[in-house]
């Protein structure tokens, strides 16, 4: 990808760590930090948000001072852009991203090179309540994930971009047995949820795509400035998931032979199995959603 710049080999966590500190010091305790501010408020991200998710800030040529010679080109491109620190599911720094904070600057997002479809971003951040709720949404913005938990949802997590990966399931599936696709209502983010479709298993884990459960114009981060955490669950799961789960699980199991009459006989029958199962399957979702909807909504 032409916005990942990777790290020399012997740059250990620790000097992430001193690099990131400089660009947090900046965001909350200087001057040079205004630009962050302003736009953390544009964006309707509070100081102690900003605070619990380590973001700083870089401006327009620095360069912190913990930076080698070598590293210096390098650590340009983040300049003006807001620091959003990546860490594994272990807690592990493993890279730094920028987020532009005007469209001026491109591309969007910029990060030192690191694996990102063996990673989800905030799944460290959010595990414990992810185990609690046994739910997980995957999106495709940091910074829809940093307003999820904002807003009282902190169940969501990023797959930089729709770019999940069955590496990313894997992952997400230590800690959940339900895990929620919900990416863009555009192009992109359609042919990320087919891609899911693809996937060579899901092992026991629930799969949702959730297809247009936004408006074209709006992500989860734009959703939430209107409204709250609870109101962003119940798009999800009013969406038609359910549907979709089944269909999923009836183009995965459907693989009779249907070249012999018996094999026909064979595919329609459990046709008609899957199609009981979706019902008991659907009313039981319309109970849950009357009696435990508030189950999944953190207090």
């Amino acid at each position: 990808m032409n916005n990942e710049y990777e790290l020399p080999q012997e740059l250990r966590e620790i000097e992430l760590w001193d690099e990131l500190e400089e660009y947090k010091y900046i965001l909350f305790h200087s001057m040079e930090g205004k630009a962050g501010r302003d736009y953390l408020q544009k964006r309707g991200i509070k100081i102690d948000t900003a605070k619990f998710w380590n973001l700083g800030y870089c401006p327009m040529n620095f360069i912190p001072s913990c930076i080698s010679n070598e590293r210096v080109n390098e650590c340009k491109k983040l300049q003006g852009r807001l620091i959003i620190p990546i860490r594994d599911q272990n807690g592990k720094l493993i890279t730094i991203s920028g987020r532009s904070i005007n469209d001026e600057i491109k591309p969007k997002y910029i990060h030192y090179k690191f694996p990102a479809r063996r990673i989800l971003y905030g799944l460290y951040e959010n595990r414990s309540e992810i185990r609690k709720k046994n739910i997980c949404v995957i999106t495709e913005g940091q910074l829809d994930v940093i307003s999820a938990w904002q807003a009282n949802f902190p169940v969501v997590v990023s797959s930089f971009g729709a770019h999940a990966g069955e590496a990313h399931l894997a992952i997400a599936s230590r800690y959940t047995s339900n895990i929620y696709f919900a990416y863009d209502s555009d192009h992109a983010g359609k042919n990320g949820l087919d891609m899911v479709k693809k996937f060579k298993t899901y092992g026991d884990v629930n799969i949702h795509l959730c297809y247009n459960f936004l408006p074209k114009e709006e992500d989860i981060d734009s959703f939430l400035k209107n409204h709250t955490g609870k109101q962003l669950y119940e798009h999800i799961v009013n969406c038609e998931i359910n549907n979709m789960n089944w269909k999923l699980k009836y183009e995965k199991n459907m693989k009779t032979e249907t070249t012999t009459l018996q094999g026909i006989k064979d595919k329609e029958i459990r046709k008609l199995q899957y199609i009981e199962e979706l019902k008991k399957e659907g009313k039981w979702i319309e109970e849950k959603k009357r009696t435990n909807k508030n189950d999944l909504i953190i207090k």
